[in-house]
């Protein structure tokens, strides 16, 4: 009886020729990006606006000279 931790190479081969396969079929169906995204398009959600939106968007450099942390400090 196999150990369960051993892997079987025949399942890596038939899970990449699963996605090649369904790799083709989406070309066939939609030939260009554009296509397909014409496609999904309406089936599409409106995305909330991100938590960060609510914060006015402090400089790089201030965010880090204001950085403290329990490496930074002088002993």
């Amino acid at each position: 009886m196999p150990l369960p931790h051993i892997f079987d190479p025949s399942l890596l081969i038939d899970y990449i020729k699963t996605l090649f396969e369904e790799r083709f079929e989406l070309r066939r169906q939609f030939p260009s990006y554009g296509a397909a995204q014409r496609e999904v398009q309406p089936m599409l959600q409106v995305l909330p606006k991100p938590l960060t939106s609510q914060h006015i968007r402090q400089e790089k450099e201030t965010v880090v000279t204001q950085h403290d942390s329990r490496f930074n400090k002088v002993a």
